[in-house]
């Protein structure tokens, strides 16, 4: 299960998925637009990242989603419970997990 925290006042073991780190929200609420629209950036955002199929986001996402299938994950920001960008990073993890792995290729690099 993937559980969202408050960083403020949760006591617990958790993964950071605030700024500035690589997940965090790189729209400002303000600068950006309202909470609600610097989610829906960042959801864009995201999954463009993610399309690239290579790169911290999607390495990141990855190592999550891995951690999740093992566990329990706890995932933190100092939004929740507002609307926050931690939900679409949960979503982004669950949708990972629900994928079918793709074959790796034992043959690539070797005529090389």
């Amino acid at each position: 299960m993937i559980t969202i925290v408050n960083r403020k006042n949760w006591c617990g073991e958790s993964i950071y998925v605030g700024r500035p780190g690589v997940l965090g929200n790189p729209f400002v609420i303000g600068r950006d637009g309202d909470r609600s629209a610097v989610i829906q950036k960042y959801k864009r955002w995201l999954w463009t990242e993610l399309q690239r199929e290579s790169g911290p986001v999607f390495g990141e996402i990855h190592r999550l989603a891995t951690l999740a299938k093992s566990g329990d994950l706890v995932l933190a920001c100092w939004c929740f419970p507002q609307q926050c960008h931690a939900a679409v990073v949960k979503a982004a993890i669950e949708w990972i997990i629900l994928q079918p792995q793709k074959k790796e290729r034992s043959d690539v690099g070797e005529s090389e």
